[in-house]
């Protein structure tokens, strides 16, 4: 399943620089699902950079085109439910059901942000100045948040109108 992921840096799937990799473990079974790449400091300053100039090209794309850009994503996430679902459900433990409403309802994100692009109002979210954290932590099943409908939100928010974000 993990043979065709990896880091997605600058545009492209590859494997970590320092060829270092983890074991995603079922947290049902506690079985090997497959292993994924670790990335290292450099790695993180390529994708930061990618990702800079990915912006200055992404603020002059017109609203219109970016709500496509959205919409195909949507398209694309729908037409890969099924896979989804099962790599959703195998990491996290998840019903297969809940598994898949996780995934619809990010679907769903895109296709509200790509309809907002498109508005004549601006919307914005704000939040007051705060840092970004990272940690590292074993999530319970048993809790089982919609993770991935936050990526996608988090994600979404700043492609519908690409602004200078600060973290």
């Amino acid at each position: 399943m993990y043979q065709r992921f990896g880091l997605f840096v600058p545009g492209e799937w590859r494997q970590a620089n320092s060829g270092a990799k983890a074991a995603v473990i079922s947290p049902v079974t506690g079985d090997s699902l497959g292993e994924a790449p670790v990335a290292s400091a450099a790695d993180t300053d390529e994708a930061l950079h990618a990702a800079e100039v990915g912006l200055k090209a992404w603020r002059a794309t017109p609203a219109f085109t970016r709500a496509d850009a959205l919409h195909a994503i949507a398209d694309e996430m729908i037409r890969r439910i099924d896979e989804a679902a099962r790599m959703i459900s195998s990491e996290t433990g998840k019903p297969l059901a809940q598994a898949q409403r996780e995934w619809a309802l990010s679907v769903d994100q895109f296709r509200w942000y790509a309809e907002a692009s498109k508005s004549a109002m601006s919307l914005s979210v704000s939040s007051p100045p705060s840092r970004l954290g990272i940690s590292r932590r074993r999530l319970s099943p048993a809790k089982w948040r919609l993770l991935l409908r936050r990526a996608a939100r988090s994600l979404c928010a700043p492609l519908r109108r690409p602004q200078a974000q600060q973290w």
